[in-house]
Order: C-alpha cells, then structure tokens, then sequence
C-alpha cells in the first residue's frame, strides 16, 4: 500500500492531491479447463476398417502375459486409429464469475426460454416480454456483481 501528497506545478488556491494506491487481487479468472478428444470431422470408417486389416494381429499373441497381449494389441489399435481420428486439445476458458448465483441463472434460462419463444412466433409482446426478462438479467447481475465488490473491498 502507498500513499502520499502529491504538489502540482499548478496552483490550485494552495491545494495538493492525496492519493492512496492499494493493491488487491479480485481476479475472476482461474486457469483454463483442458479437455482431450477425438476429431472424427474426417473420419472414414472404410479406410478405418482397411488400415486395422494391414495391421499383423499376430504379433501380440506372440506373448505369453496376457497383459502384454492386451498393451501391444490397444497400442496397435490405437495408432490406426490416431492415424484417422487424433486426439485433439481443447482449452476452456474459466470464467468463474464469483457474484454469479443460482437466481440470476435461472433468470438467464428465463430469458433464453423467451427469446427463442419471440424468434420463432415474432409476435411484438413476445419480444416484449423477452426485452423486460433482458434487462431484469442485466440489472440483477449489476447489482448482484457491485455487491460482491463492496463486499471484498471491506473485508
């Protein structure tokens, strides 16, 4: 924390600024969520099918532990099908809002429910109904988000 008087060049009826800097942390971003997947955006399932025939499936029976068995035949299994359908990253961001509750999701759900409801009839008091449930929405999280600022700044 920093404080202090600053003396503008400048007079102002001999008035100076104070100031107080004060460093908090109210970060609303926590780390992103990392999910793995597969792409079968081009998947072909003949082509699929031909590599796996290519494949010698023979050559894990050769063990004699059937765990071995198991790790050579999943691993042969595995690269045909990485060779079709890798395995692709996805980052999610976490956007963890701590003043989002469970009334204002609901409202949101609300207001979604309306709005799909005034796309597809069109009717002016659909919208208009939707348009009241978007600025309910929008008040509530303002004051739902302006308390929880308060709230951290005293404590």
């Amino acid at each position: 924390m920093a404080s202090g008087v600053n003396h503008v060049g400048i007079d102002f009826d001999n008035h100076s600024f104070i100031y107080v800097v004060r460093k908090i942390s109210l970060s609303c971003k926590g780390k992103p969520i990392v999910t793995h997947y597969r792409n079968f955006k081009n998947f072909d399932l003949q082509r699929f099918r031909n590599d796996l025939n290519e494949n010698d499936w023979s050559v894990p029976e050769q063990h004699q532990n059937p765990n071995s068995i198991w790790k050579q035949g999943k691993q042969m299994f595995l690269g045909v099908l990485d060779k079709h359908a890798p395995m692709k990253k996805r980052l999610k961001r976490n956007k963890s809002n701590p003043w989002m509750n469970t009334d204002i999701k609901k409202l949101m759900l609300s207001r979604d429910a309306l709005r799909r409801k005034a796309i597809k009839s069109g009717h002016i008091t659909d919208w208009d109904e939707y348009r009241s449930m978007r600025n309910k929405v929008t008040n509530a999280i303002k004051t739902t988000k302006a308390k929880y600022y308060q709230d951290k700044l005293l404590s």
